[in-house]
């Protein structure tokens, strides 16, 4: 990871921390606004019902007794404005009076000792049970109820939430400088030393355990990789140690072949050696290119020189399964660049599994052809072709199609891997193509010498 996706991974932490306060904050001061402007009406309202029920019980339950019925005579202390009175039926004991809001009666009715209803001028109307019986058995009063501007109380509230949110933000600097910091370390590859983490928080704990857990696979890739390369030179040692007396072996048949041309036994075993030859080939091959640290040869090669070596190598293993085989090439040379032996090994793969796996008395071609700065090498057959089913799946390692192990059971599926593997390690494609009349073509497309990847 680079310093600058380090860069932007700590202003993310803090761009989506600032989001997530800004929209949990902002509603909750507004909603702590709305919430403080309710509370001073409810307490204002509180106040009211209190003193109104003081006032009733410090004796001006008899004074609105003695005066029921006279308008106007009603008006409290301390205050409260005039009273209205009503009987335990809820009827003004003075007719010029209101009637009391149903929305009061309801409330009363179901026990309440007070009830009160805002009234369309900004005045609630407040209302307490007096006594049990009596024209005053309730009584009321009307009062404006204080109200302060909406914004008078949201904006101290957000101006409160934001004010944490900043804190929140400048407390979660060190945090995320130190997430960065840990990122870094994590990600680091090559030789450089573990930091040290000195921090004894849960963050310098958690810092101590990645680090820990890398430097354990670490060792634990040193260790894979060191069995790897020793697998692959054991391969590679073990395939050319091999291949020595077997190229003899399949000579020394051969030659007993031209004496006795029709011994089944003989051309068996030149069949066999050839295809142990192949599998051995493929091994190393194999080995080769799972060594991904190692980049393949960039050689200049003549690719027109490679298809007819090839085609001669395996045109003793197709003249004894009757396939004829054949290759057609351009004139003038086709430059690439590119390993020669893991080439070879993949079109020989390719020729061989044609031939292999083809019909006695069948055909077998190989045909180069140049298009502008490209390439195109393809190999076909007319044998029974592969299935539609199986096509997706032939290029995958040990896969061996229904009728190819039915036809060839000692095969080992590597070939056409193999084949797709060297390919792409050089820039090249590989496809499969089902032509009309039936068999199986396989098509290699790449750039030329001065367009070739690396590998």
């Amino acid at each position: 990871m680079s310093d600058k996706t380090r860069a932007r991974t700590g202003r993310s932490l803090r761009v989506r921390l600032a989001a997530t306060l800004l929209l949990t904050v902002v509603p909750l001061g507004i909603a702590t606004g709305i919430s403080t402007r309710a509370l001073i009406q409810w307490q204002a309202i509180e106040a009211t019902a209190d003193a109104l029920q003081d006032r009733m019980q410090d004796g001006g339950l008899e004074q609105c007794e003695a005066h029921a019925g006279r308008h106007g005579r009603g008006r409290g202390r301390r205050g409260l404005g005039r009273l209205n009175s009503y009987n335990a039926t809820f009827e003004p004991t003075d007719p010029r009076s209101r009637t009391l809001p149903p929305e009061v009666v309801a409330v009363l009715s179901a026990g309440a000792d007070r009830a009160s209803f805002e009234l369309p001028n900004g005045h609630h109307l407040v209302a307490v049970r007096a006594a049990d019986s009596g024209p005053c058995a309730i009584v009321a009063v009307r009062r404006p109820t204080p109200s302060p501007p909406l914004w008078l109380t949201v904006v101290p509230a957000l101006t409160l939430t934001l004010a944490v949110m900043m804190i929140a933000l400048l407390a979660a600097g060190p945090l995320v400088r130190r997430v960065v910091r840990l990122t870094a370390a994590v990600d680091e590859r090559g030789d450089a030393p573990l930091p040290e983490i000195d921090a004894d928080d849960e963050l310098g704990g958690l810092a101590r355990a990645f680090l820990a857990s890398r430097e354990r696979q670490q060792q634990a890739l040193e260790e894979v990789q060191k069995r790897d390369e020793a697998l692959a030179g054991f391969v590679a040692n073990t395939t050319h140690d091999v291949m020595i007396p077997l190229t003899v072996l399949q000579g020394h048949i051969s030659t007993l072949l031209q004496e006795r041309p029709d011994d089944a036994r003989l051309k068996a075993s030149l069949e066999e050696s050839h295809h142990l030859a192949s599998l051995l080939r493929n091994l190393a091959a194999a080995a080769q290119l799972d060594s991904r640290d190692v980049p393949l040869r960039q050689d200049p090669l003549d690719l027109a020189e490679l298809v007819p070596r090839v085609v001669a190598r395996h045109r003793p293993v197709a003249r004894e399964r009757k396939v004829e085989l054949e290759f057609a090439i351009p004139d003038g040379p086709v430059p690439i660049t590119g390993d020669v032996t893991l080439l070879e090994r993949a079109i020989g793969n390719l020729v061989h599994n044609a031939v292999r796996y083809g019909e006695a008395g069948g055909h077998v071609a190989l045909i180069l052809e140049l298009e502008e700065d490209r390439l195109r090498l393809r190999v076909l057959d007319d044998g029974p072709g592969v299935p539609e089913a199986e096509r997706a799946r032939l290029t995958q390692r040990r896969f061996r199609g229904e009728r190819a192990r039915t036809r060839q059971p000692a095969g080992s599926g590597l070939g056409l891997a193999i084949a797709r593997e060297v390919a792409e390690r050089h820039g090249w494609t590989m496809r499969f193509e089902h032509p009309a009349e039936g068999g199986l073509e396989v098509v290699l497309e790449g750039p030329l010498a001065s367009k070739t990847l690396s590998g």
